[in-house]
């Protein structure tokens, strides 16, 4: 994966992906295009935190989602649920059992489904 440069053309685009433990997940990225305008192989995950370096290529639906589904994303899950400081590899490995799965999933489907809405 290459940095996109925020200075030349690049979209949006929202990809389903299946997180190991944490089930189904839309993720948004930004992709490089290349002269033709068609999506290059270069690309990234764009976060809240990230998304104003490529304002030219967002809309505000594109904000509003990125924001939902920051929510949903693996660190924010782990900060949100688990107090103390841990790699989300120790996480997953160590501390989530189906106990915190069944607590969890319903509140990542109800962002999937508010997410699912807008799009």
């Amino acid at each position: 994966m290459l940095r996109v440069d925020s200075s030349k053309s690049c979209k949006i685009v929202y990809s389903l992906c299946k997180h190991e433990y944490l089930g189904y997940l839309i993720e948004p990225h930004i992709v490089q295009l290349n002269p033709q305008g068609d999506f290059s192989f270069t690309y990234q995950r764009i976060f809240t935190h990230t998304a104003e370096e490529f304002a030219a290529c967002l809309s505000e639906i594109d904000y509003k989602l990125i924001k939902i589904l920051d929510d949903i994303e693996q660190d924010s899950v782990i900060k949100k649920y688990y107090k103390k400081l841990i790699r989300p590899t120790a996480f997953f490995t160590k501390i989530f059992d189906v106990k915190f799965y069944d607590s969890v999933r319903p509140k990542i489907e109800k962002k999937l489904a508010e997410a699912l809405e807008i799009l």
